[in-house]
């Protein structure tokens, strides 16, 4: 098995040798920004754990008995939660991160703690997450414990929390209720989350186990659970991990190792630790740095050819050089006008496309909508109205989403590659032009040794690692909690009472119905102006990002051209006063040697 850390700080002393050689020797290579970036993101790979579950499963002393210290409060209600990451420091510390961007800084015990994550003294919607530090082992290496607001928390913007963080978790441990397991919210959560992101990196914990009725046996209870989580995952055995962790914290509390032994925590914590140890997720970002770093150190292999070459000039040579670059620079206002008009046509064809996917959506969404309106037999339409049906057509748009931006991440791909490899054939280009203009129309220009960039040179900017990082998250988050709900308006709002006889009922559907299209229609307009502004947005980002990198290039090479010509200018005044020097020396000797030849024919 591999070790992940091993290979990271292999890597990291890679990175960091390298960018001080670079820096030393190159310091106005354009590759420095990259390395040093590339070095904090290393440095800053954590592997998340997220731990989830409805209100009241007992995630707070679950993770308190995980981390082996009582710090988390317990009396958390739905209208008080918080996010808090967990992460290792040498000394216990408490981040609060603000929803404005300020940050406060506090001493982390249980009454700071409290007056966030359970006091109602405080506005829960300014605080956007704690950032809780302190040293226990499980969190070395880099490793974050999330504990999140229940999955059923009736606050919008939370929840959208919670589901955003769990695409991008390296590991989920699903806390459940082992006396009343499962809900069919947590039901609904596993099919429309848990299964989208592979069941592989989720771990089922059983808590309570200590509540468990004492005609009841444990074991059975549990594959009681296992069963049924493998009928709503549509697999085999489920491993289901049975635990007390209020006796385990207690255990630990009291260090009473029958009682740790007993909660079931020993097992769970040694899980825990193989899949963090094992770090296949964390493997694949190591191959991703890599491959980020191998980019880099040949993108600096052609700077230092660039070099070799330059050296190889005469000063006259280097002068026309110079003169070359500059005319790139001062034309860039020429090469501006054709790039906007290229990512503009690419942004009219993929709003074309995604509007025209979002058509069809919307057509498709629009007709189980209606169906299941016109077929709705049941008595509780209010319910129907408010909960089922906004949560089937978020379901459906959250799906929609992450099936096709796969396809609009490859496009932001194509137009930075065209971008690059247009913009470095047109610097190499110019270069040979400039070169044969100088040189004569007869001149062979594979016989010049111009110098050249390449596509990667300028194509390798993160760019569009940025656009893909966030994912379906990013769209999700810009439609907002508001695009969904409420579904009906306050026209229709009197016609939706919570019991309604079959007559009733279908005179309700007639209300409603006019209040339902219109939301649809809304939902389907929404949907469309997100996504414009999410390609807009990303290719003025890949736009910018080309040309920023574009002009370091061309002032990275000027400063080399201008110091090659500086150190030559300096080494000609040095050979030409050295060899002043040996002429005067010449001189003497010949004036030395006709001297002693006069003395001798004398003689």
């Amino acid at each position: 098995m591999k070790d992940i850390n091993k290979e990271k700080l292999y890597l990291q002393d890679i990175v960091k040798n390298s960018y001080d050689s670079i820096k030393k020797e190159l310091p106005n290579s354009y590759e420095l920004k990259s390395m040093k970036e590339l070095m904090a993101d290393i440095e800053n790979d954590f592997y998340t754990v997220v731990v989830v579950g409805e209100f009241k499963r007992g995630k707070s002393t679950f993770i308190n008995a995980i981390l082996g210290d009582d710090i988390l409060p317990v009396d958390v209600t739905p209208t008080t939660a918080t996010i808090n990451a967990v992460m290792w420091n040498e000394e216990k510390k408490l981040h609060v991160h603000k929803t404005d961007g300020n940050v406060e800084e506090l001493e982390l015990n249980y009454e700071n703690l409290n007056k966030y994550v359970a006091s109602r003294k405080f506005d829960h919607s300014s605080i956007n997450y704690l950032k809780i530090g302190m040293p226990a082992d499980i969190l070395k290496n880099n490793v974050v414990l999330i504990d999140t607001p229940g999955v059923d928390d009736l606050n919008k913007q939370r929840v959208d929390v919670t589901y955003n963080i769990i695409p991008r978790a390296d590991a989920v441990i699903f806390l459940l209720d082992s006396t009343n397991a499962v809900r069919r919210t947590e039901k609904e959560f596993l099919e429309n989350n848990i299964l989208k992101e592979g069941i592989n990196k989720v771990l089922f914990v059983a808590n309570f186990i200590d509540e468990i009725d004492e005609d009841e046996d444990v074991e059975e209870v549990i594959e009681d659970i296992s069963t049924r989580l493998s009928n709503i995952l549509k697999m085999g055995p489920v491993q289901v991990l049975p635990v007390s962790a209020r006796e385990a914290l207690e255990g630990i509390l009291d260090k009473d190792e029958e009682r740790i032994e007993n909660s079931g925590i020993t097992q769970v914590s040694n899980v825990v630790k193989e899949a963090i140890d094992k770090g296949v997720e964390s493997d694949e970002r190591i191959q991703r740095y890599k491959a980020r770093t191998v980019g880099i150190l040949n993108s600096v292999k052609r700077e230092i050819n660039t070099l070799f070459q330059l050296e190889n000039k005469t000063i006259d040579q280097l002068n026309i050089e110079l003169e070359n670059i500059n005319k790139l620079i001062d034309n860039k206002s020429k090469l501006k006008p054709e790039i906007n008009r290229y990512v503009l046509r690419q942004e009219e064809e993929m709003l074309a496309i995604v509007n025209k996917s979002i058509y069809y959506f919307i057509d498709e969404l629009k007709s189980e909508i209606y169906y299941q309106f016109d077929a709705y037999k049941g008595a509780d339409f209010k319910d129907f109205i408010e909960i089922h049906m906004p949560k089937m057509v978020e379901r459906q748009i959250k799906n929609w989403i992450r099936q096709y931006l796969g396809q609009i991440n490859s496009m932001f791909k194509m137009i930075e590659k065209e971008l690059s490899n247009g913009m470095a054939k047109h610097f190499n280009t110019s270069v040979v032009k400039f070169n044969t203009n100088y040189l004569g129309e007869g001149v062979n220009p594979s016989n010049i040794a111009n110098i050249s960039i390449e596509a990667e040179d300028i194509s390798k900017i993160g760019a569009v690692a940025g656009v893909l990082a966030g994912g379906s998250a990013i769209v999700v988050s810009l439609l907002g909690g508001g695009i969904l709900l409420p579904l009906i308006g306050m026209a229709g709002a009197p016609f939706i009472g919570n019991k309604l006889k079959e007559k009733k009922l279908e005179e309700a559907k007639l209300k409603v119905r006019p209040d339902l299209e219109s939301a649809i229609d809304d939902i389907a307009y929404k949907l469309i102006r997100t996504m414009d502004e999410y390609v807009l947005k990303n290719t003025s980002q890949i736009r910018i990002s080309c040309e920023n990198r574009y002009d370091a290039i061309l002032l990275s090479i000027k400063q080399k051209v201008e110091k090659e010509i500086q150190e030559k200018e300096n080494l000609k005044t040095k050979i030409k006063n050295k060899n002043e020097h040996l002429k005067k020396i010449l001189l003497s000797i010949e004036e030395y040697t006709i001297l002693m030849e006069g003395d001798n024919e004398c003689i």
